[in-house]
């Protein structure tokens, strides 16, 4: 379960908490950045590719691509349907026909995540409508019509969280999913940012270890030391020791390849199915 942060800072570019004039989708593209301004690994190249929404989004499109054999939910922060109109330089307005919360402590069922792709097979094409740079609609969208994560609102990483865990509580169940008690399941948090709505994100990722579920977290564009330490304080907590760093969309890939293939199960020669495909000792013929 993917839990991208939604939150306006992913509108800023990856260097700096700069504006970067758009969200790099292609109704509201911004202006392409300078190596003087931000020395990424894109920077100067005329293309609007450089705000962290877009670097995520492209992080992630690449390692759903590499791993077809996985199962994929994704989750945003909570957001409402608005009208449409392109993100403005501050963190709070709407954006894209998405509209997240205020100020702590993000009431009116902001301090929460939404999930906008469930668990199902063959699913990617679903997830990546979310993630692939535009609205899926020709024209201006009415309210309610945007396929898109867009960045809007505050940062409510333990809600978020609380959400995963009450979605997957519903899911790891013999009816809901036969293969349960074999089938590995995980949270892979992405922020560029701390906790904003007064939750307890430690405490959160607590709860979902204690369910059996696992919680990485992977830091994107995060320079500042206090957030470093939150985010791992929250990997520690969700059993995964540290959380993992990265700063633009190559890096960001690797580090979802990396936790992919740790969870991934391999049969064993043992007489059992041990990697929930209704086979014994397949790769074992002798």
């Amino acid at each position: 379960l993917l839990v991208f942060d939604s939150s306006g800072s992913m509108n800023w570019n990856t260097c700096a908490d700069v504006f970067t004039g758009g969200d790099g989708t292609a109704e509201c593209p911004g202006a392409a950045v300078g190596c003087a301004t931000c020395g990424s690994n894109s920077c100067g190249n005329a293309i609007p590719d450089d705000s962290r929404l877009f670097k995520v989004k492209a992080g992630i499109t690449d390692a759903v691509a590499a791993f077809g054999e996985v199962e994929y939910a994704l989750m945003r922060f909570h957001q409402r349907d608005v009208g449409f109109t392109c993100p403005s330089s501050q963190a709070g307005p709407q954006s894209g026909g998405w509209q997240g919360g205020g100020a702590a402590p993000c009431g009116g069922g902001f301090n929460a995540g939404d999930l906008v792709v469930s668990f199902a097979d063959e699913n990617e094409g679903t997830l990546l409508d979310w993630i692939d740079g535009g609205s899926n609609y020709v024209g201006v969208p009415p309210v309610g019509t945007v396929q898109e994560i867009r960045g809007s609102g505050t940062t409510p990483l333990a809600g978020a969280l609380a959400s995963a865990r009450t979605y997957l509580q519903q899911i790891r169940t013999p009816v809901a999913d036969p293969r349960v008690a074999c089938r590995p399941y995980r949270v892979i948090l992405i922020t560029d940012g701390a906790e904003t709505c007064g939750g307890n994100p430690v405490t959160a990722a607590q709860n979902l270890l204690g369910d059996g579920v696992r919680v990485n977290v992977i830091g994107f564009a995060t320079p500042d030391a206090g957030v470093i330490a939150n985010l791992n304080a929250i990997a520690t907590a969700g059993g995964t020791s540290s959380a993992v760093f990265a700063d633009d969309d190559a890096e960001l890939s690797a580090a979802i390849a990396q936790i992919i293939s740790e969870s991934v199960i391999a049969e064993r020669c043992n007489s059992l199915d041990d990697d929930c495909d209704v086979r014994v000792d397949e790769d074992f013929p002798d």
